[in-house]
């Protein structure tokens, strides 16, 4: 079909509409994936919670970074988790608890099932999973150094209850974040300066509220 074309849109919405619901199904099954970081309601955030957060602040922040195209940012922020809408989340609060091989496995696998169900109608939606995950350009790196710092937002605005009994001290708490953040600047975080600059803040900011949080509580800081 030529570009001057006019595609035949009855066809069209015929062949893609069972895929159409099925892809509909998923986001909302997606929505009720909940993770280890709290919201405001004292309750768990979702992952479309999650989704909503770090889109909304990658597209922000890529106008700061001419390198990046923010139409990709935008594509593998909305999809960066969606894997887990089969894989489920896997809390990193502590790294070194965390079976990485074990979560991995389960996300190709994930991707697998989503491919299956939606690479003929849907190429384009799988192609962007498929080059989010390879990290092999500055967009989704971008992106998923930005994920890290989305939970710490979270627990800035709800008391930090999801994290209060994580750590015993606000400098295990700084302490943490401090290694995190050396693992992103030594990997795919390591071509974006701004966002680890904004995320050294974020750090600084939760480090701060969860000594504040701690104190209320009458637990030592």
């Amino acid at each position: 079909m030529s570009n001057n074309e006019v595609p035949n849109c009855e066809i069209i919405a015929a062949e893609v509409f069972p895929k159409i619901l099925e892809l509909g199904h998923v986001a909302m099954q997606f929505a009720q994936v909940e993770r280890g970081t709290g919201n405001l309601r004292g309750g768990h955030e979702t992952d479309t919670d999650h989704t909503v957060m770090l889109s909304l602040i990658a597209i922000s922040l890529a106008e700061y970074d001419p390198r990046l195209d923010t139409g990709k940012v935008s594509k593998y922020a909305l999809v960066h988790d969606l894997v887990e809408v089969y894989a489920g989340d896997t809390p990193t609060l502590h790294q070194d608890k965390v079976d990485f091989g074990a979560k991995a496995k389960a996300e190709a696998e994930a991707l697998e099932r989503l491919e299956t169900q939606f690479a003929q109608t849907f190429p384009g939606l799988i192609q962007i999973l498929k080059d989010y995950e390879a990290l092999t350009d500055l967009e989704s790196q971008f992106v998923k150094t930005l994920d890290k710092s989305m939970p710490a937002i979270t627990h800035l605005f709800n008391d930090c209850v999801a994290v209060l009994h994580e750590f015993g001290s606000a400098d295990e708490v700084r302490e943490n974040s401090r290694r995190h953040t050396a693992k992103l600047e030594a990997t795919y975080g390591a071509d974006h300066p701004l966002v680890i600059a904004l995320r050294k803040l974020i750090s600084a900011k939760f480090a701060d509220e969860f000594d504040a949080r701690l104190t209320f509580r009458g637990l030592p800081a």
